[in-house]
């Protein structure tokens, strides 16, 4: 997994995948990720928190 800015984001984005966004709060993770054309964010089930090392394991 690379971390880049967001200028750099369109570049490194091909066709045919799809995108996850994680929305990192204090009590939930929420969890949406993209059609195959970056047209729409689709909902995930929300993530309750808990230990790290469980919430790795869920994501």
């Amino acid at each position: 997994m690379s971390i880049i800015t967001i200028e750099e984001l369109p570049a490194r984005l091909s066709g045919g995948k799809t995108l996850a966004g994680l929305d990192l709060g204090d009590k939930t993770i929420g969890v949406a990720v993209s059609d195959r054309g970056f047209a729409f964010a689709h909902p995930r089930p929300v993530i309750m928190r808990r230990k790290f090392s469980l919430d790795a394991a869920v994501l």
